[in-house]
């Protein structure tokens, strides 16, 4: 009998040396297998992707072609438009289809209109001619701009003025296909038709405008074919038409390589012959064995800002 409480107790002190390593075991934090971990603590919202949307814009553009949002930050003495754009896009912007005879006028109508629309919130769509886009400016009310200041008075649509030939005086070269002439005491912008010349800052680009300027210093006269970017686009003759010596501009530009053939307005056989001609004798810009159209070089240089 007195064996067997014994053994009863040495039962009872085995079970609680047991149990008293097991609680050890457990206040000390020991994991013999994988357990449900801490409860994860909450995360703050990380808002809106900051990333950019990898999808293609739905509205592709097309070479030199422009459409952006952005918003009026000043409007210039010639009526172009300073537009803000997102990522710090600054553009100026001639409106299209109008002409302004009074830009005083003019200047005080957009003002007033885009304080009648209580926003400069606006909507660009056009094309990209040098440092400006030439287009439409639509406002936050869906109207367009350039169709009110028509309906105002404050401007006339393009066409209304004569496209008759007229004499002019170049008073400056702003690259190898624009200029600005003297007509009669006014500065009219002319855009050459037909041909796309190197920009400045691209090879060949100052030789491009040099030559024009030798060409033209003489005096011209211009035949102009369109008025509705805002500018004059015409086909420039040079030399003293008063003694009959006529040379067209265009046509000598092609053939000493000092411009390409503009593929959406170039369709005369003789301007693509004088490219050609150039380009066989490795004349002007064609002594570069692979030289860059303008139009691509503008589209390079955009793509490397927006990187």
């Amino acid at each position: 009998m007195r064996y067997s409480n014994a053994n009863a107790w040495l039962a009872a002190l085995i079970v609680l040396v047991l149990g008293g390593i097991i609680m050890a075991l457990i206040l000390t934090g020991c994991d013999y297998g994988p357990g449900p971990g801490p409860e994860p603590r909450p995360r703050p919202d990380p808002g809106p992707d900051p990333r950019p949307d990898p999808r293609p814009d739905p509205r592709p553009e097309p070479d030199d072609g422009v459409l952006f949002e952005g918003r009026v930050t000043r409007v210039l003495l010639d009526c172009r438009l300073i537009v803000w754009g997102s990522g710090l896009r600054r553009e100026m912007v001639r409106l299209s289809g109008i002409e302004v005879p009074n830009a005083k006028r003019g200047r005080e109508f957009i003002s007033w209109a885009l304080k009648e629309e209580r926003s400069n919130a606006v909507t660009v769509s056009g094309v990209r001619d040098g440092s400006e886009v030439v287009g439409s400016i639509v406002l936050r009310s869906g109207t367009d701009l350039a169709d009110w200041m028509v309906l105002d008075g404050s401007a006339i649509k393009s066409g209304m003025y004569t496209l008759a030939p007229w004499h002019g005086q170049v008073v400056r070269v702003i690259d190898g296909d624009t200029v600005d002439v003297d007509r009669d005491g006014d500065v009219v912008r002319v855009r050459l038709a037909a041909v796309d010349a190197p920009e400045r800052g691209q090879p060949y680009g100052s030789e491009a405008a040099e030559f024009l300027n030798e060409l033209l210093k003489y005096g011209i006269m211009v035949k102009p074919v369109d008025s509705s970017y805002g500018r004059t686009v015409a086909w420039l003759v040079a030399g003293d038409v008063s003694i009959g010596v006529e040379v067209p501009v265009q046509t000598l530009m092609l053939y000493m390589g000092t411009a390409w053939c503009d593929p959406r307005y170039c369709d005369d056989e003789a301007l693509w012959d004088a490219e050609k001609d150039a380009r066989v004798h490795r004349r002007g810009l064609w002594a570069d064995d692979d030289p860059v159209p303008p139009w691509l070089w503008r589209k390079n240089q955009r793509k490397e800002i927006g990187e």
